[in-house]
C-alpha cells in the first residue's frame, strides 16, 4: 500500500549487481519509528548498485544471521526465509546419506544438483547441503 512507501520500519533486501554479486541487507527498525521507509530502502538499492533486488518482508520480522551468528534476531516465528550456503561436495549425494540443514535429515533421492530431503519433503540444490 501507499503508506508503507513513507511508514519507516525494519527491511530486508535481496539483490543482484550487474556483475553477478549477490547482496543480503537486513535493517533493524520498529514500524512507524525507526529504520527506513519504502522509498529510502529503493535509494539504498540503488546505492548499494543492485540492478535487480526484492524488499522482502520487514518490522518485527526482520531477522539476519550470517556464518553461525545472529546479527539481527526477531521472537516471530518465520514462516520464509533466504539461506545461501557455500559448500562443495567432495562425493556426490546419494539416496540414504545424512545431510544437514538446521538440523539432520534423509537424502530420499538425488536427481542431477537437486536431492528431495525425507523428512522435509521438498527438493533442495545439493550445493547447499552439507554431508554429515
Amino acid at each position: 500500500s501507499s503508506s508503507q512507501w513513507a511508514t519507516r520500519s525494519g527491511r530486508t533486501i535481496v539483490g543482484k549487481k550487474a556483475d553477478g554479486t549477490m547482496v543480503l541487507v537486513g535493517l533493524r527498525g520498529v514500524t512507524g519509528s525507526s529504520g527506513l521507509t519504502g522509498i529510502q530502502t529503493l535509494a539504498l538499492a540503488k546505492q548499494l548498485g543492485l540492478t535487480n533486488s526484492v524488499c522482502m518482508d520487514g518490522g518485527g520480522s526482520v531477522a539476519f544471521q550470517f556464518d553461525g551468528e545472529n546479527h539481527i534476531n526477531t521472537s516471530r516465528q518465520i514462516k520464509n526465509a533466504v539461506a545461501i550456503y557455500v559448500k562443495n561436495l567432495e562425493q556426490p549425494l546419494k539416496a540414504g546419506d545424512k545431510v544437514t540443514i538446521d538440523g539432520t535429515f534423509t537424502v530420499q533421492s538425488v536427481s542431477g544438483s537437486t536431492a528431495i530431503i525425507k523428512e522435509l519433503g521438498c527438493a533442495i540444490g545439493t550445493q547447499f547441503l552439507k554431508k554429515v
